[in-house]
């Protein structure tokens, strides 16, 4: 049984009632019911076919024939049986979530997403909802799939963040290589605090070259402004353009990328690589994917840390029948200096990060993740004589709330801590924000 009629079945659970009508009518159209409920959906088909001219303009009668003519592959007989149910009962539910299907097995995907949205507006239980959010997924699927389509997105933040420069906390510092001289640190050095405000966009493009093979390409970019502290603002651009080839249930995609990343309105690095991907579809509530990227690290003014980076990694997501998303995923890291003699400028690495999210209500999405990195560095710190060596923690909650159509509005925290047996490299830092969404 495929998860399209898995959905259907459950969308059975919206009402239908039986009139009172004659007694061979009854059993023949009782029997289809329990047909259908049965997942034999042909056989009720054939059954309730022949009754068309009889009953044709009755809604039990039509809706029973628009079920079992979607699940038989008659798509437009469904059509027909299903807008006669409506001309009548403009508030039947059940037969909205039908003709929906119906129109997306036509390929009609935006008719088909707009009976999908007037079921979902409508008071039906949490467990109807997600079947029917899954059918909007799927119809999305499918546009993307077969059309050229454009996204983006607008985006105001405004928040606070203690540690703006990642900076640790200290106000003097020990230098081995000075038989343990005090240096004291200037303002700058040390961590600073502030509130800020960050202003974010970005549009994606996806063009169809065959069935299975499309192009990609996306622009993004933000500004994070700090008040008061102009000199730890910060910039940043991303381009990419790639290929992504669909097989079955799977995804493949080569992209290449470009960063270019701005501190107090001055060139700091730029990155530049590739991203190779491979996404698994187990079945529908399970997902798996590995990837592997590379990047060419270019400091502006600090050719010193000039670097080859590779990460690779894989992720899991599962979701359960109540709704909720469970991930996690799990990667490496080998960054090599360019640098000659200077082994302390490249580390290797790994991480983990699990997390999860729910929908509490149609407008209401909770998620949070934590993650854990751990970097050995290649070689000894000159002023501190030891090689470095930091573990990392990363916690993120936070929730988005859909304020309109394309609106959205989501309030975050996040925490991170660096630990390091160099003191120098440790700190800490809050981040609370709120964000305003628009999406096109």
């Amino acid at each position: 049984m495929n998860n399209f009629t898995k959905g259907a079945l459950l969308l059975l659970s919206l009402s239908i009632s039986m009139p009172i009508w004659a007694e061979d009518s009854q059993d023949a159209l009782r029997h289809a019911q329990d047909l259908i409920a049965a997942g034999k959906t042909k056989e009720a088909y054939l059954l309730l076919e022949p009754l068309e001219t009889k009953h044709a303009g009755e809604p039990f009668y039509d809706l029973l024939l628009g079920i079992a003519a979607v699940e038989s592959g008659q798509s437009t007989r469904a059509v027909f049986a299903l807008e006669r149910v409506l001309s009548l009962e403009p508030n039947n539910a059940r037969a909205r979530a039908e003709i929906a299907r119906a129109y997306l097995a036509l390929g009609e995907i935006d008719t088909a997403r707009q009976e999908f949205k007037t079921v979902r507006e409508q008071d039906i239980s949490p467990e109807i909802a997600r079947t029917i959010d899954h059918y909007l997924a799927a119809a999305d699927r499918i546009d993307t799939a077969t059309r050229t389509t454009i996204k983006g997105y607008v985006e105001v933040t405004l928040g606070y963040d203690s540690n703006v420069n990642a900076g640790p906390d200290l106000n003097s510092i020990a230098i081995p290589s000075f038989g343990g001289l005090q240096f004291t640190l200037d303002k700058d050095s040390r961590a600073n605090r502030a509130a800020f405000g960050t202003l974010a966009g970005g549009a994606t493009l996806r063009h169809p070259l065959t069935e299975s093979l499309a192009l990609t390409t996306g622009l993004s970019g933000w500004k994070k402004m700090n008040n008061g502290k102009s000199r730890f603002d910060t910039a940043s651009v991303d381009a990419n353009v790639g290929l992504s080839w669909q097989q079955e249930r799977n995804t493949y995609s080569l992209t290449a990328q470009y960063n270019n990343f701005w501190l107090d309105d001055k060139d700091y690095r730029r990155a530049a690589g590739l991203t190779a991907q491979w996404q698994h579809n187990l079945n529908a509530r399970n997902q798996f994917s590995t990837f592997v990227q590379y990047s060419d690290l270019d400091y502006d003014k600090q050719h010193i840390r000039d670097a080859d980076r590779w990460v690779y990694g894989a992720a899991y997501a599962h979701a359960l029948r109540t709704g909720e998303i469970i991930f996690a995923s799990i990667y490496g890291i080998a960054e090599k200096e360019k640098a000659k003699q200077q082994p302390q400028m490249g580390h290797d690495g790994y991480g983990i990060r699990v997390g999860a999210q729910t929908k509490s209500s149609q407008q209401l999405v909770i998620f949070g993740n934590i993650s854990l990195e751990q970097r050995d560095y290649g070689g000894e710190e000159p002023a501190f004589l030891k090689v470095r060596d930091d573990t990392q923690l990363n916690i993120n909650l936070g929730a988005t709330y859909s304020l309109a159509k394309q609106w959205s509005l989501t309030p975050r925290i996040s925490h991170t801590k660096n630990s390091s047996n160099i003191e120098l490299n440790e700190y800490k830092r809050t981040m609370a924000s709120l964000a305003l969404r628009r999406d096109f």
